[in-house]
């Protein structure tokens, strides 16, 4: 995570930062939830604004707890699954592209 910081994509500059407080979540536009958290994702996620923040995890069954994409190391490759259902219902889209690369979509 810590290469994307000063980045851009598309003239927007990547900023990545550590938060500590939940309260701080909310003027994010992606957060990645490790690991570490695994246990309390149901109640991060129930304090997040409705607001369009893509939500993403490396935690199994994360998808279940309500994060919009879930990714797992499988033979030194990255694969994730998506929850569509989320992702929809917080204004997001997802390119159809990215779908087809799912190993899994829910919804």
């Amino acid at each position: 995570m810590d290469k994307l910081q000063n980045k851009s994509i598309d003239k927007r500059h990547i900023s990545v930062a550590r938060i500590g407080n939940p309260r701080k979540l909310a003027g994010c536009q992606v957060i990645l939830f490790s690991k570490s958290v695994s246990g309390s994702l149901s109640s991060l996620l129930s304090n997040l604004p409705s607001q369009p923040i893509l939500t993403l995890a490396d935690s199994p069954n994360a998808i279940s707890h309500g994060i919009m994409i879930n990714m797992s190391l499988i033979n030194e490759k990255i694969i994730f699954e998506i929850n569509l259902g989320i992702v929809r219902k917080s204004g997001l889209d997802i390119s159809s592209k990215l779908l087809q690369l799912a190993t899994k979509v829910h919804q």
